[in-house]
């Protein structure tokens, strides 16, 4: 039998259809007592979504002890955008053309209410296209004049029995080394351990713990941490800056968790990092080294080896691939601010301007000075992508028409190899000469969202290797013994790893959106971006 609380309002219901509608405020505010059945509403209007224009439903986040940093990243994450930092998802946001509807259950349970609409849902709110509905009982909380509807009151229901913190740590199962079980302990007991700490005793014990690091509550610890006078292992804060918004990915597993906490854990916190090398080593892609300190805009292989990185400040460097660290720096033109790079001898600033390194590089000269002629033609065709092979043999650029242009970087050649692939501006390339040397396999990827192939001397194929509603950053590829295996960053901070041969696509969750790729002689692919630069061990697959 239903109880009143169970049976949905329909002439609640029936208002807020009219506001997804007709009505033209963007913003909608449920309240009412405990027990009225709002969150019968909101789920009946989340269920009934898109039955009629204008109730598409494109976010919906029960907000529940969540902060202002968990609401952004789940966001995000629905939003298609990956995990996001609460300005990056305004900034998406904004730039997204779709008019969006988001639903915000329990608003009023959030650690702290007032923050998440200051910090979060106000600005959002302040971007023409995005519709609000929120679940709340303050209504001077909003910038947004909202549109209210107030349900009447509903059955009694006594506030759960909590238990403390002693017992509710009694009943944590345990191993048979007699540690706590965190990985078979419930979601909600583990939120509730931290949230009923008695002292910052227990707190501390719980974030020294790596195993409740690993299997913990990201979002609740998260918020722990931003008090800063929460007690915390000294490299905790920086560590969990970097893991968090994907350990708040509940889909993850936990060999996949524990490859995110390792490589996190690498550039700041050696003994975390050594307490989960073997459980991280299962995972198929698994860091060996990560360096945190000047940010990475474009990474490129060398010949013999060694890998090149370019800064924001146009600064240039040698790294060692087995370790990341800086062996020597290269010359660079003080002026340039790479965006990608090309075996160190040609860099893209973001400007769309091709420039060669300083030094004797003729043909890196003939190749800027080919494309900044283009640039200032009748019809101009601006560069917005620039990449090579491992072995530092070939550059390959990409404009903003969608054509790819192909060219030796060791012998001068009058004009390159070009074809169009996209109909919209190239984001990323790469290529990669097969082992027997004969067959050059050209990538690019483009704003529309595809990747696309193209066998030197042949047709581009017709259909992409992988079309996504993101964008690829950034690609790199290299030669495995079970094929040709491509590697594409996307904006949504997804690595997709192609084996060529067999189509097959390997997704797995990155750090942080990354801004270039390239693969060492080894195989090793080395990631970098804005906040950390880290080697992958890629397994067989």
């Amino acid at each position: 039998m239903q109880t009143d609380s169970q049976i949905v309002d329909t002439q609640a219901a029936q208002a807020l259809l009219d506001w997804a509608t007709g009505d033209t405020s963007r913003l909608c505010q449920v309240t009412g007592a405990r027990g009225s059945g709002k969150s019968q509403l909101l789920a009946h209007f989340l269920v009934s979504s898109g039955s009629t224009p204008g109730t598409v439903v494109h976010a919906t986040v029960p907000a529940k002890g969540l902060h202002v940093d968990g609401l952004a990243w789940e966001l995000g994450r629905q939003l298609g955008y990956g995990p996001q930092p609460v300005h990056g998802l305004v900034d998406r946001v904004a730039a997204d053309p779709r008019p969006l509807l988001m639903l915000v259950p329990d608003l009023h349970l959030t650690r702290d209410p007032a923050a998440v609409v200051a910090d979060l849902l106000d600005p959002l709110l302040r971007v023409p296209q995005v519709r609000m509905v929120v679940e709340s009982d303050d209504e001077a909380l909003f910038e947004e004049a909202a549109h209210v509807i107030v349900l009447g009151p509903g059955a009694y229901e006594p506030p759960r029995p909590q238990s403390d913190f002693a017992s509710l740590l009694a009943t944590v199962p345990r191993t048979a080394h007699q540690r706590p079980d965190w990985a078979n302990t419930p979601r909600k007991d583990r939120e509730r351990l931290l949230d009923q700490a008695p002292d910052q005793e227990a707190i501390l014990g719980l974030l020294s713990d790596p195993e409740f690091l690993l299997h913990g509550p990201a979002t609740a610890i998260s918020a722990t941490l931003a008090d800063p006078n929460t007690p915390a292992p000294p490299s905790l804060r920086a560590v969990w800056a970097l893991v968090a918004p994907q350990l708040s990915a509940l889909e993850h597993g936990t060999t996949q968790r524990a490859a995110l906490l390792h490589t996190a854990a690498l550039a700041h916190d050696a003994t975390l990092a050594n307490s989960l090398h073997s459980l991280a080593q299962e995972h198929p892609l698994h860091a060996v080294w990560g360096r945190c300190g000047i940010p990475v805009t474009a990474l490129a292989s060398l010949a013999g080896g060694t890998v090149a990185a370019a800064d924001p400040l146009g600064s240039l460097h040698t790294l060692d691939p087995s370790t990341g660290h800086h062996t020597g720096t290269l010359p660079a033109k003080p002026t340039a601010r790479p965006h990608q790079m090309a075996a160190a001898r040609l860099l893209l600033d973001e400007q769309g301007t091709l420039l060669p390194t300083t030094g004797d590089a003729p043909v890196a000269d003939a190749i800027a000075a080919y494309h900044g002629q283009a640039a200032f033609a009748a019809d101009p065709v601006r560069p917005t992508a620039l990449g090579s092979d491992p072995s530092a043999a070939t550059a390959v650029i990409g404009d903003d028409q969608g054509a790819v242009h192909v060219w030796p970087l060791a012998t001068y050649q009058p004009l390159p190899h070009t074809t169009r692939l996209h109909t919209t501006p190239v984001t990323a390339t790469t290529c990669l000469h097969l082992t027997d040397d004969k067959v050059t396999l050209v990538f690019s990827a483009g704003m529309d969202g595809t990747v696309r192939l193209w066998g030197l001397g042949s047709e581009p194929m017709s259909d992409p290797i992988e079309r996504r509603p993101s964008v690829a950053t950034a690609l790199a590829a290299t030669n495995t013994p079970s094929g040709p295996v491509l590697a594409a960053a996307w904006n949504d901070a997804e690595l997709h790893l192609t084996n060529v041969l067999t189509g097959r696509i390997r997704t797995f969750p990155l750090l942080q959106e990354a801004s270039a790729l390239a693969f060492t002689p080894d195989g090793l692919l080395m990631v970098g971006g804005p906040n950390i630069t880290y080697g992958l061990r890629i397994s067989p697959g």
